[in-house]
């Protein structure tokens, strides 16, 4: 009851993994789906309802056996709200490639399976280690922008302390000390953490309320509002659909909820529409493009990586 308690009393806050890397690679996958089904339920049935983590099976390197069985515990979850989460310790020594991460993130975000990256490294092997070889290193920045690409999360491992000091990505657990591939992670690299992570509007504005921001969808065939390429770096295609004449205002904010630009404040005829955007005089990040016509609104994300 005391853990209940604490979970309750922190919940807006919280994602819980509800085991850390279970089950060797026997692990099958009815296994694998009763096991989590059980926890799950017994989650949801104790009153928890944050988002749950599920960490796939073989240490949390199998993610083929998350996707066979992901979605069915995604519909078996009263409240339909978990992540799971792959931990690409995936060297050539284990049988991985480098492609493996861009076609199995790929093939993830196709199915519309939430993944994260929850572990990564430079390498894998042995605590006593001595070198990073062709067979043993982890292919650590096609990961960070995969994930990019793709808006999946990641966390690297780790920050300090393990048995090779390959893994930590700091000298003495400091931001002073990264080093090497965690610099580049956390600081340097185009997809770094640093780089491409942007503070959410709720903790800047204590609250989730985009004012003017409404995202009211329009039915028809084809998408209302979208932009191609997204990602990008420094300027993107927007497309438009009118359904009738009317006066059209489209508008760039920022994810502060701040007007950025104003590409279009007139009367347009009905039909396809497009405006390109130039970003090159902003900072990476996560921007809206916010279209009124016709009395309504519509919001399409954009993410502008340099």
């Amino acid at each position: 009851m005391d853990i209940k308690s604490v979970l309750k009393k922190h919940e807006e806050y919280l994602l819980i993994n509800i085991a850390n890397e279970p089950g060797v690679w026997e692990v099958t996958e009815t296994q694998f789906y009763d096991a989590y089904l059980s926890a799950v339920t017994q989650m949801r049935n104790a009153g928890i309802h944050v988002p749950l983590i599920i960490d796939g099976s073989d240490w949390g390197k199998n993610i083929n056996i998350m996707q066979a069985k992901g979605p069915a515990l995604i519909d078996a979850d009263p409240d339909k709200n978990l992540l799971f989460s792959v931990h690409m310790w995936w060297p050539q020594m284990y049988g991985f490639s480098e492609n493996d991460i861009v076609t199995e993130i790929a093939q993830s975000v196709e199915m519309e399976l939430p993944i994260i990256v929850g572990e990564f490294s430079q390498m894998h092997g042995s605590c006593d280690e001595k070198n990073i070889t062709t067979t043993n290193a982890i292919a650590y920045k096609t990961i960070i922008r995969e994930c990019q690409k793709n808006e999946v999360g990641y966390i690297a491992w780790s920050w300090f302390g393990n048995c090779n000091p390959f893994w930590d990505m700091s000298t003495a657990g400091t931001y002073a000390t990264l080093y090497d591939w965690g610099l580049e992670v956390a600081v340097t690299d185009t997809n770094s953490i640093q780089n491409t992570s942007v503070r959410p509007y709720f903790i800047v504005n204590g609250t989730c309320e985009l004012t003017g921001l409404e995202n009211i969808q329009i039915p028809g065939n084809e998408p209302y509002l979208a932009n191609f390429p997204n990602s990008f770096q420094t300027s993107t295609l927007i497309t438009y659909r009118l359904n009738k004449t009317s006066f059209v205002r489209i508008e760039i904010w920022n994810n502060l909820g701040i007007k950025i630009e104003t590409l279009v404040n007139e009367f347009q005829i009905s039909g396809k529409k497009q405006i390109t955007f130039n970003g090159s005089n902003l900072t990476s990040g996560i921007y809206f493009c916010k279209l009124v016509a016709d009395g309504k609104t519509e919001i399409q994300k954009m993410m502008l990586v340099k």
